[in-house]
């Protein structure tokens, strides 16, 4: 039969060790951990009852693997004009694909658009960050030309250069690309996101 100091000790046990334990759960939601991350965590808990008797115990270690997992940004995601164009004029915009994964990833341009009558020139990754077409650039192939790989929270730009044709004054102009990942080995797969750009037509 439990003493009263042995109900204290095991009640204080208790207490600590799902302390400790949620605790590590959030270090765990919180931690931005590098694909096949391994990461172990253990309790321990000591209590000094009233008659200076010292207690102790351990918990088990707990261990968790960080799984890869793919992710994409693409920006901007506008809705209203940022810049404003002419008719018969040829502009440059840039676009952002951004590592959102935990693991180095290439990407690749899938589809590119711009609203009639306007047409897209080129396509190109802004290599040397310039954010204008430059000799360092590389040429983007729809489908198949890779970004140059990113760690996560890495980003490139994508250079869109567009003729607005005969535009209409007061008229919009959408221009839109689809990036998406290759590495395929991660748990979600390859995955993708659209960026939008909205200009306004003046005279």
């Amino acid at each position: 039969m439990l003493t009263a100091a042995a109900h204290r000790l095991a009640a204080a046990l208790v207490f600590v060790m799902l302390t400790l334990s949620l605790t590590a759960t959030g270090a765990f939601a919180q931690l931005d951990a590098a694909g096949d991350t391994v990461i172990s965590n253990r309790a321990e808990a000591t209590y000094l009852d009233e008659d200076g008797n010292a207690f102790g115990t351990i918990s088990p270690t707990v261990t968790v693997t960080v799984r890869s997992v793919s992710a994409v940004v693409t920006t901007p995601d506008e809705t209203e004009p940022s810049d404003a164009v002419a008719p018969g004029e040829r502009a440059t915009r840039l676009f952002r694909v951004c590592n959102g994964g935990n693991t180095a990833d290439l990407y690749t341009v899938t589809r590119a658009e711009a609203s009639a009558p306007a047409s897209i020139v080129s396509l190109s990754f802004d290599n040397d960050n310039s954010g204008t077409p430059t000799s360092g650039d590389t040429a983007i192939a729809l489908g198949s030309t890779l970004s140059p790989r990113l760690q996560p929270h890495e980003c490139v730009n994508v250079i869109a250069v567009f003729d607005t044709n005969a535009s209409v004054p007061g008229s919009r102009l959408s221009l839109s690309i689809t990036a998406r990942s290759n590495v395929a080995t991660t748990v979600n797969g390859l995955v993708s996101d659209d960026g939008t750009i909205v200009n306004s037509v003046g005279d």
